[in-house]
């Protein structure tokens, strides 16, 4: 799948074909409708773009020798800098939507911590003591992802205090993104990986109490493929809920497959076109 683009309450994507070392070939592009669940073709695009790796943050926040930058997109005069004392100490940083809290871990993993900072003032707000791979402020809540081979255990920390609110499954999904998305208010969707006979799932979890809300089971989410294999699919934000797409074809999967998750849990599946030979 290639030239993946969520807008306007649609998602549009081209269904590629790779043999080998030879460039892939578009198979055909549609749009999803995602009121009324209706796919329509469209005309192959210039050029192919690949999946992104990591989903497009709201914000970004790098390290810079004067202290932490933290942007939203669309250029330098949306960006804060953030005066943090001996910064190049400091290898990773994140900030919530809003940029009001930042997080910096301390590139030492003999001895790690991430220090929490008030963006508008540069107060620092809490030490906690941990180090993972993936480090995320949800709301006013720290996510840190444990250093792994997927799956992947994840931890809450209140950003402000630092006093820890829970764990976060031992299953979470991970390589080079948590795929991690806000359904509204406190509550966030994490994607699971093979929790319940092998299939990948979504967990829904309040992470403000720790409170786990739901968890909804990949056959929910996508038609089985082969062998009753659930394919896999990745998490994007949607109007109202949280979008679980199927990216890749397994064993006969049909990529373009979607479907939206309500912010109660409701699923409404959408099964695409089967993919031209």
């Amino acid at each position: 799948m290639t030239n993946l683009e969520l807008a306007g309450g649609a998602i549009s994507f081209c269904r590629v074909r790779s043999d080998g070392d030879a460039p892939p070939k578009v198979l055909d592009c549609l749009r999803l409708d995602l009121a009324n669940g209706s796919y329509e073709s469209l005309p192959a695009p210039a050029a192919l773009e690949a999946l992104p790796d990591e989903l497009t943050p709201p914000v970004t926040a790098e390290m810079t020798p004067a202290g932490a930058k933290v942007c939203k997109p669309g250029g330098a005069s949306i960006c804060t800098v953030v005066a943090i004392l001996d910064a190049h100490k400091f290898d990773a940083v994140a900030s919530n939507s809003s940029r009001t809290i930042l997080a910096a871990r301390t590139k030492d993993q003999e001895k790690p911590v991430i220090e929490t900072f008030d963006v508008a003032s540069g107060k620092h707000l809490a030490s906690v003591k941990a180090w993972g791979d993936v480090v995320e402020v949800l709301g006013e809540t720290l996510f840190v992802l444990q250093p792994c081979a997927a799956p992947c255990s994840g931890k809450l920390w209140d950003a402000r205090t630092g006093k820890k609110i829970a764990d976060v499954s031992d299953d979470i999904a991970a390589a080079n993104s948590a795929e991690v998305v806000n359904v509204g208010a406190d509550v966030w969707a994490f994607k699971e990986f093979g929790r319940e006979e092998g299939e990948d799932g979504v967990l829904f979890q309040d992470v403000k109490s720790g409170q786990i809300v739901r968890r909804i089971g990949g056959s929910t989410i996508a038609r089985p493929a082969k062998d009753h294999e659930v394919p896999y699919f990745r998490l994007m934000p949607a109007p109202q809920g949280v979008l679980a797409l199927v990216a890749k074809s397994l064993q006969q999967a049909t990529p373009g497959d979607a479907a939206l998750i309500d912010r109660v849990g409701a699923v409404r599946r959408f099964d695409a076109p089967a993919c031209p030979e």
